[in-house]
């Protein structure tokens, strides 16, 4: 064993030392937030959603499904109840892929309450977190995921269930390199939650090695066996005609034609061009890179996905939250960091409930005398 000269030891001793104490210190700082997000996400699970009324319709559907059977979302829920005529869309079928339905089903037989689901939708939040940081190993790109406003705003208080399609998608891509048969099956599933999870599927089939056959089919076969659940669904209702079906309404706050001002409805004009400043200039940034990149692939789907939430007639906030799946399989560390960074000004509403609270309160027309904890 080499001699160490006691001066050489004090100063290794003090290098550990001060070396150990700020790592400490960004621990604390990381464990602070983390749990001081989840205290915020749960208070807002026990609040009255203040903006939508989607969560209530998805509950109901699960309940009509575990009584009735798939079969039941082939009507509308004013079909069942005309009392439903208040909530969101109800007087349409079921117009989302059966995957959100089964989750739905699920959630309603164990405890069908605007607090259970959005619980559920919230720890799914957070293990699309633990699937960022098990696929990049890094801990504070997951932490800005799970403390994102838009996450925050539109999973735990209002019960958006996009939380449902990222958290396949990142398992995805978690498993790619690791089971890439079983990652090819839960990005089937993925599509059958919302189906933007298409556009990762070049970032799949470019990861196929080239000479393995047998695990090329396996992967193949995966995919195909992922969408299972769709062929069931379609022997008891027009499931995939259903999908085609869109709430009757003009909306796209991220609509690329800033001069067609009805396509923006109620939203103020500050709203309107920080939005369009925030989606054009992340937009842009992504496309820089595109440009200078030798592995385009990896971009086209958040360039995509960017392109079309500007040129549909329908799109609402809480899509953006899509935005951080699409941009993980990114090569490059630090435009990751720069986009999950800078990823809540695609949607300065959420940004603003968030710090200053609900704007619009109008929760009576959609939820009656519920309470976040009364049963359906």
């Amino acid at each position: 064993m080499p001699h160490v000269l006691p001066t050489t030891g004090l100063i290794a001793q003090k290098k550990q030392f001060w070396g150990s104490a700020p790592k400490s210190a960004w621990n604390v700082l990381f464990a602070v937030i983390a749990f001081g997000v989840l205290g915020l996400r749960l208070y807002h699970c026990t609040r009255m959603p203040a903006h939508t009324g989607d969560i209530a319709r998805h509950l109901l559907y699960g309940l009509a499904v575990n009584r009735w059977g798939l079969a039941a979302a082939a009507h509308s829920l004013v079909e069942f109840n005309p009392a439903f005529a208040s909530i969101s869309w109800s007087h349409l079928p079921f117009n989302y892929p059966v995957l959100t339905l089964l989750f739905f089903s699920a959630v309603a037989a164990i405890l069908p309450t605007l607090f259970f689901a959005r619980l559920c939708l919230t720890l799914l939040e957070g293990l699309s977190a633990i699937f960022i940081y098990g696929t990049t190993g890094e801990r504070w790109l997951a932490l800005l995921y799970w403390a994102s406003p838009l996450s925050i705003w539109w999973t735990s208080r209002e019960g958006q269930f996009e939380a449902l399609q990222n958290v396949l998608v990142f398992l995805a891509l978690y498993l790619l390199k690791r089971r890439p048969a079983i990652a090819f099956l839960v990005l089937g599933l993925a599509i059958q939650v919302k189906l933007s999870a298409f556009l990762l599927l070049p970032v799949f089939v470019l990861a196929l090695p080239t000479r393995a056959t047998r695990q090329t089919l396996a992967c193949l076969g995966g995919f195909a066996a992922s969408l299972l659940p769709t062929g069931i669904a379609c022997l008891y209702y027009p499931a995939l005609a259903q999908i085609q079906y869109s709430a009757p309404l003009l909306y796209n706050p991220y609509y690329w034609n800033i001069l067609d001002r009805p396509m923006f409805s109620w939203n103020p004009g500050w709203m309107i061009w920080f939005n369009q400043i925030g989606s054009y200039g992340i937009l842009t940034l992504v496309l820089v890179w595109f440009l200078r990149s030798k592995n385009r692939v990896a971009y086209l789907a958040p360039i995509a996905f960017l392109v079309a939430c500007k040129w549909h007639k329908n799109v609402q906030f809480w899509y953006m939250q899509l935005f951080p799946s699409f941009t993980l399989p990114i090569p490059e560390p630090r435009l990751r960091l720069v986009l999950f960074l800078v990823v809540p000004l695609l949607d300065i509403y959420s940004l603003a409930m968030v710090w200053c609270g609900p704007l619009y309160l109008g929760v009576g027309g959609y939820y009656g005398q519920l309470t976040p904890f009364t049963r359906f």
